[in-house]
């Protein structure tokens, strides 16, 4: 059958998914345009998420395949994918109903390589409406689970970075957007994000190192000055230590905050180290009483 111009393909990558799997292709089963096809690539997982799949959404392709990340599992259904757009959703995520009908508005103009959306929950953190490669650089602004890619700018930046488990989608953004693609960001949710039950604490310091790597790689890349590279890593490694911190995990805070001061100092580092050592209940009631002063969020506030 002959691919129309506008075609989308789903790309889904599964492991460990059979809980969360039926809500992720409900959610894609429901939008007011239909996608041409849905991928679902089994990245060898231990649980039944394929037979779920089978019995339940008969139209839904499924593609089994050692387990080998979500870089190889993407990369896997992209490659098999017929469509001249890739709309990827994780399995534990969903899209909110209208998202690929919002995301097509967008699709005329040939240079589009990216369209994505907010999450639900922060419609109040406003995102950059059109970022490009020096905005990428300074902040991820492309939630994975939102983005609709052109199947052309994906296959010319060479796919996602199988070195990578964590940070992948981040280095190919910023990859497509140094090849010259645009980037546009709906302000408005699109997605709603379920966060992995893995351990917190480990994901917090798997995720700082990945995106170190990733700015490392990126940076050699594209010839980034190596002064630019160390000031994007310290705030790096200082906004994943004020995650820690916001979730009371003060010993990656700590951790994080000390790798972050290894690559510039400033006075905002040391203090946010100072927060990571005070007593929890010294915090929970500084955070009680932004709460009564300040009620909107405010970066202060996180702590």
């Amino acid at each position: 059958m002959p691919v129309q111009k506008r075609s989308v393909s789903v790309v889904m990558p599964a492991y460990r998914a059979a809980e969360t799997i039926g809500t992720a292709l409900d959610s894609v089963f429901a939008q007011s345009i239909r996608p041409d096809e849905v991928i679902v690539v089994d990245d060898g997982s231990p649980d039944d998420v394929a037979a779920i799949v089978a019995r339940g959404y008969p139209e839904v392709r499924v593609i089994r395949q050692e387990n080998a990340g979500p870089a190889a599992a993407r990369n896997r259904g992209a490659a098999e994918a017929r469509g001249t757009w890739l709309a990827f959703l994780d399995a534990d995520d969903r899209w909110l109903p209208g998202k690929l009908e919002r995301q097509f508005q967008e699709a005329d103009e040939a240079d589009v390589g990216i369209i994505a959306g907010s999450i639900l929950g922060r419609e109040a953190k406003r995102l950059d409406p059109a970022p490009g490669f020096d905005d990428l650089w300074e902040r991820n602004s492309v939630a994975t689970s939102s983005a609709l890619v052109r199947r052309a700018a994906y296959r010319a930046a060479g796919g996602m970075d199988t070195r990578f488990r964590h940070c992948e989608d981040y280095h190919l953004w910023m990859r497509i957007a140094h090849d010259g693609w645009r980037i546009i960001v709906c302000n408005e949710p699109l997605i709603a994000y379920t966060p992995a039950p893995a351990s917190l604490t480990q994901q917090i310091d798997a995720f700082a190192e990945a995106e170190r790597r990733c700015l490392e790689d990126i940076a050699a890349l594209c010839a980034i000055p190596p002064i630019r590279l160390r000031r994007r890593i310290a705030r790096s490694y200082r906004d994943h230590a004020r995650g820690a911190l916001h979730l009371r995990q003060m010993g990656a805070a700590r951790s994080l905050l000390r790798r972050s001061l290894r690559y510039r100092f400033t006075a905002g580092q040391l203090l946010d180290l100072v927060a990571a050592c005070a007593p929890r209940s010294l915090l929970d009631l500084r955070r009680w009483l932004l709460a009564v002063l300040q009620p909107m969020e405010s970066p202060e506030a996180r702590r």
